[in-house]
């Protein structure tokens, strides 16, 4: 039987949200300061960084979701 939409988006975004937070996970492991050195100015730039990028992903899907509640023939 073929996947529908929602099935396949749940299978592949199951698998990358897993990928991101092992990923999350690792970066996080630079902050270990007996194996880094890094400033207050580093961590911000990174925090901001990952801010700006979930606010982008939080706009595509709004975006996404709104669409669906547009009148269409």
């Amino acid at each position: 039987m073929k996947e529908n939409k929602h099935e396949r988006f749940k299978r592949v975004a199951s698998k990358r949200m897993q990928n991101v937070l092992k990923e999350m996970s690792r970066l996080e492991n630079c902050s270990n300061t007996n194996t880094y050195d890094f400033t207050t100015n580093d961590v911000n730039k990174m925090i901001k960084t990952l801010n700006e990028k979930i606010q982008e992903i939080r706009i595509s899907y709004k975006k996404g979701l709104s669409d669906n509640n547009k009148f269409k023939f």
